[in-house]
């Protein structure tokens, strides 16, 4: 398999995975209250951190090395992920606790716009380097397209719980995926 596809493979699961946990979840909050702005402030919340941490993101990535960083977020994500369902499994978890898992899940999606930034030029060099930019961004527009209808589709079939325990596992894979990455 080529450096590129298996980029694009592990993108797509994670940027897939990411969609999923925030679509799931801000669907439970509307169900559960009926309060869209409760909804609309799940959604909110997952990009808050984006613009709050980027530029400390851009700072870790330079001092660190770009692949295991690349690997390592998805990993923290899945662990993050499966200590949420480990919280869902055993406690009744409030609106507001919600919001704020949905915050911290948002930061890491923070550090992972610096990570595939740093890493495209190193996959692919000269001619390729835009066909590995525009597969990170196609990869995006994938996952936001399909993520939701996926999490509407688990979330009604399966509950929030397992569109959480799903989200860790896509996670865990994309990671593998990724550390196949030659750099």
């Amino acid at each position: 398999m080529s450096n590129l596809f298996i980029f694009f493979i592990g993108q797509l699961f994670s940027g897939f995975a990411f969609e999923l946990f925030h679509s799931a979840t801000a669907f439970y909050i509307l169900t559960s209250t009926g309060s869209p702005l409760k909804f609309s402030l799940a959604y909110a919340l997952d990009n808050l951190p984006k613009m709050l941490f980027l530029q400390i993101a851009g700072y870790v990535t330079d001092k660190f090395d770009r692949k295991k960083l690349f690997v390592l977020i998805d990993l923290f994500q899945a662990s993050f992920l499966f200590f949420v369902f480990y919280i869902l499994s055993f406690h009744e978890v409030s609106v507001n606790t919600l919001l704020l898992l949905t915050f911290v899940a948002g930061s890491f999606k923070a550090f992972t716009y610096p990570a595939t930034k740093a890493i495209v030029p190193m996959l692919a060099k000269d001619k390729k380097r835009m066909k590995a930019s525009s597969f990170e961004i196609s990869n995006d527009k994938i996952a936001r397209t399909l993520a939701p209808s996926v999490a509407i589709l688990v979330f009604a079939k399966f509950g929030l719980k397992a569109s959480v325990l799903t989200t860790a596992v896509i996670y865990v894979v994309a990671s593998v995926v990724k550390m196949f990455l030659v750099v």
